[in-house]
């Protein structure tokens, strides 16, 4: 086996032919690469679900940590309204599932005055 390397170089096109070669691959190529080429949207819709799981073990963390440093701060509530100090008219509200009435907006509005 020979182990001299053989010389290539005859077969480098030379830059005048080059560029022109070059320039014509692209141009039909542009279609293509148009195609393929990532839009905004996408790139941030790949991040989106691990940016959604590091999120939610931040939330797991953070909770664990509260309820590990301030136990006594903790207090029961019988309601998610009452846990938001909702007041009153609005609770009534939420209880009965129901929409407010216009006569009920006014009294409201009257009362916090």
């Amino acid at each position: 086996m020979d182990t001299e390397r053989m010389d290539l170089s005859p077969l480098a096109p030379d830059d005048e032919r080059l560029e022109p070669l070059v320039a014509a691959i692209m141009e039909r190529a542009s279609g293509e690469l148009a195609r393929r080429a990532p839009d905004a949207l996408a790139v941030v819709a790949t991040w989106a679900r691990p940016l959604l799981r590091i999120a939610a073990v931040l939330i797991l963390v953070c909770a664990a940590a509260l309820a590990l440093l301030e136990p006594d701060a903790r207090t029961e509530h019988s309601s998610v309204a009452e846990a938001f100090e909702v007041p009153a008219p609005v609770s009534d509200w939420l209880a009965a599932e129901r929409e407010p009435t216009t006569a009920d907006l006014v009294l409201a509005l009257e009362e916090g005055r």
